[in-house]
């Protein structure tokens, strides 16, 4: 199933609910650390300690999350995933414990090709590249590294790689354009798309800590993800939303409380609650639904401020 399709079904039959049923699909976060600094992106915005989440606990998630119905597991978050040096265990464990579906998304600058093999042979069944550029220097400027060779290279060997170890799995690519890298992206889309499962470009959205002028879409209430997604971030927190760089909208400690009871805790109730009555004002999700801009505060102060007294330790 290509991106698009796969967006549009999980917005399908949402259980608009304060404590909807369990998702079939959660967002595990290896690493919250990035060795790009893209311009659309808030990862480096804001003062997070940057850390690996732990393999045992990652495991403990996985068969949580296998055992509450967990169909598919997305391998990234807000950071890149190759920076976690036991990428592959947590891919093997997930197939072990019985998840279905398990894909990621790279920037394609770490790791090495051989780290890749590992995954796949591990029974990742797609990956992504994240190429927000069609060309050298829009990379560069878009980036902040000089990648842009490197990971074309490695889209090649990628596509090569699927041919010649004929493991069925999927390759995607996506790409986020501004006006000055429009032309270009659309040009390397023409390129590669008919060797990939889908090359799958769009516009900006609001991020909170990224200042744009040049959104091409933005978000309303209630947002599908509130209600049909599981957000684990490598400090181990269940998140609202991938696009939370600073934990404002952390709502539990995985480490004290289960999945279950943080699906269910009265804070991510509230959150909820406020999407169904089209309140956003406060809280992050604000920003999203105003186009950015907007004052908020973190739904759990204690969360936020802990994971931001620890990047001073």
């Amino acid at each position: 199933m290509s991106i698009t399709k796969r967006i549009k079904e999980n917005g399908k039959n949402i259980s608009l609910n304060p404590v909807p049923g369990f998702p079939k699909v959660m967002m595990l976060e290896p690493s919250n650390a990035c060795n790009h600094a893209c311009k659309f992106c808030g990862n480096h915005s804001f003062g997070i300690r940057k850390m690996n989440m732990p393999l045992p606990f990652a495991k403990d998630i996985l068969e949580q999350a296998a055992a509450l119905g967990v169909q598919e597991v997305g391998l990234y978050l807000r950071g890149e995933p190759f920076l976690h040096p036991q990428l592959v265990d947590i891919v093997r464990h997930a197939k072990a414990v019985g998840i279905g579906y398990i894909y990621l998304s790279s920037n394609g600058g770490v790791g090495k090709t051989g780290d890749y093999e590992a995954v796949l042979n591990a029974g990742l069944d797609s990956f992504k590249f994240s190429i927000n550029a069609g060309c050298k220097a829009d990379y560069k400027a878009i980036h902040g590294k000089d990648d842009f060779e490197k990971v074309v290279e490695r889209l090649r060997w990628l596509i090569d790689y699927r041919k010649k170890s004929q493991l069925n799995f999927k390759i995607y690519v996506s790409s986020t354009y501004v006006a000055e890298t429009r032309e270009a992206i659309f040009a390397m889309r023409d390129e590669f798309a008919s060797q990939i499962d889908e090359y799958y470009v769009h516009g900006t959205c609001p991020v909170p800590g990224v200042e744009s002028a040049e959104l091409d879409h933005g978000f309303s209430l209630p947002c599908p993800m509130v209600f049909n997604r599981v957000h684990v971030t490598a400090e181990g927190y269940m998140n609202v939303c991938c696009f939370d760089f600073e934990n404002a909208l952390a709502v539990a400690d995985l480490t004290k409380v289960s999945l279950a009871e943080a699906w269910a805790s009265p804070m991510f109730v509230s959150v909820r609650e406020r999407h169904l009555a089209g309140n956003a004002k406060g809280i992050m999700c604000g920003n999203c639904v105003a186009g950015g801009g907007v004052a908020y505060e973190p739904v759990d102060k204690e969360l936020m401020l802990r994971s931001k007294r620890n990047a001073k330790d």
